[in-house]
């Protein structure tokens, strides 16, 4: 198995200034969880993945996203586990990941059937970004139909180019900007379950209505590479959804 043998191999990864170097094999299609797991680790430790290899899976988990409704459904699911903004944190993405605990067992007709939905805001202000990216990135491919990455106002062209996610990858990888900004607009925007409407920002009109992201095509969301100044209708209501903030004030309004 070329992604077993390509995990076995980190050990003997020639160290780098940046650190331990990952090679990934180029068929992403399939990637085993106990596999993905020990490369996350690897990402953990220190390593980072050979610049061709983070491109092929990012292109790969560009692919599974685009693919997702721009509304996920997950009525399925008994337990939905919802994960704020990471920022950059590799530490609080490890110790969330440590409380949700095995994702493998949702398969067994014993336990729980679990989703986990990140919410938006992976990248910009920590300092490691590019390494919770690959590992969300990684338990997407490895967990397809349960793992959800939602957009976030900073998985976004413009706004991750001033807040210092677009710095951190000039000087880990160099320039693959337009990779990025393809795979920041395949994420869909929400998830709804039997109790919840999981949002990053939240409700952008009195007038809006879950059918209005539901007809939002999965080909006109992959267009939309920055939401910070919108032209049309639905990249405003968009931009509602991702930049509206909680307010101690009743109803809607301008933010402050």
């Amino acid at each position: 198995d070329d992604f077993i043998e390509a995990a076995a191999a980190l050990q003997q990864q020639q160290q780098q200034h940046n650190g331990n170097l990952v090679v990934l094999p180029m068929d992403l299609s399939r990637v085993p969880v106990e596999q993905a797991n020990r490369v996350i680790r690897a990402l953990k430790e220190g390593g980072r993945l050979e610049r061709s290899s983070f491109m092929n899976l990012l292109q790969h988990t560009y692919n599974v996203c685009k693919q997702d409704q721009t509304l996920v459904e997950l009525y399925r699911f008994d337990k939905v586990v919802v994960v704020g903004d990471l920022h950059g944190s590799l530490m609080s993405l490890h110790n969330v990941l440590e409380l949700i605990g095995d994702l493998s067992c949702s398969n067994s007709s014993s336990s729980q059937n679990k989703a986990v939905v990140f919410n938006g805001d992976f990248v910009d202000r920590g300092n490691s970004s590019l390494e919770v990216l690959c590992t969300l990135l990684l338990l997407k491919l490895a967990y397809p139909q349960q793992v959800f990455l939602l957009r976030g106002n900073h998985e976004d062209i413009l706004v991750a180019s001033a807040y210092g996610f677009q710095d951190e990858m000039m000087k880990k990888y160099g320039y693959m900007w337009n990779g990025i900004s393809s795979f920041f607009c395949s994420l869909p925007i929400c998830a709804v379950t039997d109790n919840a409407v999981i949002l990053h920002g939240g409700v952008p009109s009195k007038e809006f209505s879950l059918d209005d992201i539901q007809a939002v095509t999965k080909e006109d969301r992959c267009e939309m590479r920055s939401l910070v100044s919108p032209r049309t209708k639905v990249g405003m209501m968009l931009q509602g959804i991702l930049w509206s903030d909680p307010s101690t004030r009743s109803g809607i309004h301008e933010n402050d």
